[in-house]
């Protein structure tokens, strides 16, 4: 039965529900057990819900788990849950995959787009003499980690344990076999990469320098790059969100 919070009033003699209580204190009791001692006049209501305890962890590492095949059934730990969705081919791995193939896909079509407006603004000139060229070259770069990638025979093992890049969020890990990891990973160690929590701005890069750019404003983060050039900001987004 629920309970509520009422105070001890002097008049109760410190003694509320056949205990004995501290005068000022609080007390938790049941409609039923209120009901009497507030006609005696010995508590008075505040209103208020006892503090609720948390939640038990929905899982525990000594948990076990029911696995059904067919008629059989199996009891696991969820350690052994662990190394099975770590494992090379695991769940976790099949998830990167899946993500990897759909941003192949994205940055081909993205690509095209870039070379396009390239092409008519600037001609064909070297590309790294100009932002947008600077740009679609770090973009077929990045395009061809994640197909060299993709074509693989096997993903390495995920380890849920390596390190996290400095304001990153999980999706940003540096693990072995992963890419995109392993791609920011890169520019992290040339110095070019930000991880922030909002977009990128004119203010984060000097004139001429351009960034690989983490932004954990949002669901997943989203990977941007950007350069600077004549005091101008100009942007490219690797995973835009799907419409």
């Amino acid at each position: 039965m629920a309970t509520m919070l009422y105070t001890v009033l002097a008049a109760s003699g410190g003694w509320v529900a056949g205990q004995e209580v501290a005068i000022g204190s609080q007390i938790a009791l049941t409609d039923v057990e209120a009901r009497y001692e507030l006609d005696l006049g010995t508590i008075a209501p505040t209103g208020q819900e006892p503090p609720q305890p948390p939640p038990p962890p929905a899982l525990l590492d000594g948990d076990l788990i029911e696995t059904r095949r067919g008629s059989l059934d199996r009891a696991i730990v969820i350690a052994a849950l662990e190394v099975f969705l770590t494992r090379v081919g695991g769940g976790i791995a099949q998830y990167v995959d899946a993500r990897d193939a759909a941003l192949v896909a994205s940055l081909s079509a993205q690509g095209a787009t870039l070379a396009g407006l390239r092409a008519a603004l600037v001609g064909t000139a070297d590309a790294q003499h100009d932002t947008l060229g600077k740009l679609q070259t770090a973009l077929a770069g990045l395009s061809a980690t994640l197909a060299d990638k993709a074509a693989a025979s096997e993903l390495a093992a995920l380890d849920a344990r390596t390190n996290h890049l400095d304001n990153t969020s999980d999706a940003t890990k540096a693990q072995p076999g992963n890419p995109i990891g392993d791609a920011i990973a890169a520019a992290a160690l040339k110095g070019r990469l930000l991880a922030k929590t909002t977009a990128p701005a004119l203010g984060d890069l000097a004139d001429g320098q351009w960034s690989l750019i983490c932004d954990t404003s949002t669901t997943p983060p989203t990977f941007v790059l950007a350069a600077r050039v004549g005091g101008a900001l100009s942007t490219f987004v690797l995973n835009p969100p799907a419409a």
